[in-house]
């Protein structure tokens, strides 16, 4: 009874936002049911669809091979000239699933891991499709994928390298920091730049690495670019209380700087005297 409800809700609500989120909540076997069976149902919307995958990816039950074969259903689904949103989603939601698999059910963690591989390998020039799987890859976490991310760290297109890059941030492997400074040194795009030093920066819940800190430190006296600069202020922020390099870089940058707003973002870790 509770999926037969849940989908009427649904069928019938104008903002069904908080009823996924609900149902996400819930984290039980009905609740599941019914996520599942939004995901797979043509009548509803696309966005509440992709509402649907995103919360399978983040319920807290232990990751169950039906969640897999449903999102996996729809983000190997054959695609058309038209961009696919849905699928784009399922695939990305795949990974997340992946990274929740990892310690309980190596097994099914790696399916999930050879499932995203497979699809970045036939996306071939398709562009949103392959940053939909390198997108997946990251959400996974799994180093065994590094090999299938790097050559596209140079691919030709903004697009994919930032994706690429953006996948290795989830990858806790040396490998990874050796190829997104490599990349570093040598890309000419801003954006994909911010990308790479966010990706250096690594999980916001602790300090960025120390090799990523050197590079930041190395690099801001530099950088042209205001979105970079900021990402590489924010970075050494970040290591200030644990790196004393990082601190002493901030405020040699300040008396550089000639932008107010990171005039403002450097103040953000730099006590009065040290912009004096």
């Amino acid at each position: 009874w509770f999926s037969t409800v849940a989908r009427c809700w649904l069928s019938s609500s104008a903002e069904a936002a908080p009823v996924f989120l609900a149902l996400q909540l819930a984290d039980t076997d009905e609740a599941r049911e019914a996520l599942v069976a939004a995901l797979r149902d043509p009548s509803m919307r696309t966005l509440d669809r992709e509402r649907a995958a995103i919360a399978l990816s983040q319920t807290g039950a232990a990751v169950r091979p039906e969640l897999v074969d449903a999102l996996t259903e729809l983000a190997t689904r054959p695609r058309g000239r038209e961009p696919d949103p849905l699928a784009d989603t399922a695939m990305r939601a795949l990974g997340g699933l992946g990274l929740r698999a990892r310690g309980a059910d190596p097994a099914l963690a790696s399916r999930v891991t050879g499932t995203l591989v497979r699809a970045l390998e036939r996306a071939g020039s398709d562009l949103p499709l392959r940053a939909a799987a390198l997108g997946g890859i990251g959400n996974s976490g799994d180093p065994s994928a590094l090999d299938a991310i790097a050559p596209y760290v140079d691919s030709a297109s903004e697009i994919t390298r930032a994706a690429a890059v953006t996948a290795l941030r989830q990858m806790d492997d040396a490998r990874a920091a050796a190829l997104l400074a490599r990349r570093f040194a040598v890309e000419p795009d801003a954006p994909v730049r911010t990308s790479i030093v966010q990706a250096l920066a690594g999980d916001v819940t602790r300090p960025p690495p120390p090799h990523a800190v050197d590079l930041a430190i190395r690099a801001l006296p530099q950088e042209a670019d205001r979105a970079v600069r900021a990402a590489l202020i924010v970075l050494l922020g970040e290591a200030a209380a644990t790196h004393p390099g990082a601190r002493a870089a901030l405020a040699a940058q300040y008396p550089r700087e000639r932008e107010a707003t990171m005039l403002r973002l450097l103040g953000r870790y730099l006590t009065v005297e040290e912009m004096s």
